[in-house]
C-alpha cells in the first residue's frame, strides 16, 4: 500500500512540476523555409542560418524575423507567426496553475503556425 501511495505522490509531483504543453510538444518548433530561386541566404533575427531550402528549430518563447536574400534579387523579411498551443489546456486536468505558469514562461503556450514559408524573390531591375 505504501508503494502505491508513493507512486501516486511521485506522479502528482511530476505533473505539478511541469506544464502540459511543455511535456507534449516541447518549447521549440520546426520552420521550413524555401525560396524561388533556391539557394538564397537565410538569417533569423539578423544571424545567418543557412541557405534555402532549409529547416530550422526555433524557440517558441521568442519572436523571430526571417530574412531571405540572394545576389541580384530583392531581400524579403517576414515575422514567424504563432498561434495558441491547445495542449496548455491539459493543465486544467494535470498540471494546475503551476503547469500553466511553466507553459507561459517557457513559451510552450505558443505554436509556430504556419511552419512552412515560401519566398518568391523578385529580380532587381
Amino acid at each position: 500500500m505504501r508503494r502505491i501511495v508513493l507512486s501516486i505522490t511521485a506522479l502528482c509531483a511530476l505533473c505539478a512540476s511541469t506544464g502540459c504543453a511543455a511535456i507534449v510538444s516541447g518549447t521549440d518548433g520546426d520552420v521550413t523555409i524555401r525560396s524561388q530561386p533556391p539557394g538564397a541566404e537565410v538569417s533569423i533575427n539578423g544571424l545567418p542560418r543557412g541557405t534555402t531550402p532549409l529547416t530550422l528549430r526555433l524557440s517558441r518563447a521568442e519572436s523571430h524575423v526571417m530574412t531571405v536574400s540572394k545576389k541580384g534579387y530583392e531581400t524579403e523579411s517576414r515575422e514567424v507567426e504563432h498561434t495558441f498551443n491547445g495542449w496548455v489546456l491539459g493543465n486544467l486536468v494535470f498540471g494546475g496553475i503551476l503547469g500553466i505558469i511553466i507553459d507561459f514562461a517557457s513559451g510552450a503556450f505558443r505554436w509556430i503556425s504556419p511552419s512552412d514559408y515560401d519566398f518568391t524573390l523578385k529580380a532587381k531591375p
